[in-house]
């Protein structure tokens, strides 16, 4: 049954991501604006990481990490997150697939894999 959503700001405390590991799926809408080309796609990368079924709009910073339809869906505007979750609600195997694909996609993301890229990258503005 899909009944529990949450709705979150950037100013949550820490205790949202246990929160998080009791709902449905991961809605992340962002407006295109240069500030959110800036974003990174940390917010995916954890609800994909919570075993969420992930649903964000086709902004730069999602675009080039997630893979539509295989870790998440893509979403072009607004009325299309619903057409999103009735498609994830509806299809059990669609559901398992972003899930078992977002899974996959947080795991070559595990910082203990990419520790020196950021050791590198630090050393190089220091």
């Amino acid at each position: 049954v899909w009944e529990k959503i949450l709705v979150t700001s950037w100013r949550t405390p820490i205790g949202l991501y246990k929160r998080l590991a009791t709902v449905d799926a991961s809605f992340i809408p962002l407006r295109p604006t240069v500030f959110a080309n800036s974003k990174s796609a940390i917010t995916p990368l954890v609800s994909m990481a919570l075993g969420l079924p992930l649903v964000c709009s086709d902004a730069l910073p999602y675009r080039e990490f997630v893979t539509d339809g295989v870790d998440g869906l893509l979403v072009h505007n607004p009325a299309d997150f619903g057409r999103a979750l009735r498609d994830i609600r509806a299809d059990d195997g669609l559901r398992d697939k972003l899930i078992a694909g977002g899974h996959a996609t947080a795991r070559q993301n595990f910082i203990q894999d990419h520790w020196v890229d950021w050791e590198r990258a630090l050393r190089s503005v220091m």
